[in-house]
């Protein structure tokens, strides 16, 4: 029984995986515990980052969000995420879609 939990990653659920692990302790606190939003949006399947490809969650990512004259609603993660732990992230993002939403997310992506 715990050689499958062991050898698979995601055998405890999304939030077990390396991108559930560095989204629980650096994306959770604006974007929910449960990636249901909060300060931040959603990122489960109720929420809209599966209509951005990989290249555009990366750069909001790592850019933040800001508006002329406001403070930034999403700081940039470029000092605080290893190119790694970003990839691993919006992978751990993709655990929580649902198949259809992973399928549209997914012809975003240049092969």
């Amino acid at each position: 029984m715990l050689t499958a939990a062991c050898s698979n990653p995601n055998a405890a659920g999304p939030f077990n995986s390396p991108g559930g692990k560095i989204y629980l302790s650096q994306c959770a606190g604006c974007h929910g515990a449960q990636a249901q939003g909060g300060v931040g949006p959603p990122f489960d399947a109720a929420g809209h980052a599966h209509h951005h490809s990989d290249a555009e969650l990366a750069q909001t990512t790592t850019e933040g969000i800001a508006r002329p004259g406001q403070p930034a609603t999403m700081p940039a993660w470029r000092d605080r995420l290893t190119p790694q732990q970003l990839s691993q992230v919006i992978e751990f993002m993709k655990l929580l879609w649902t198949p259809e939403q992973r399928a549209q997310q997914q012809a975003l992506n240049p092969q």
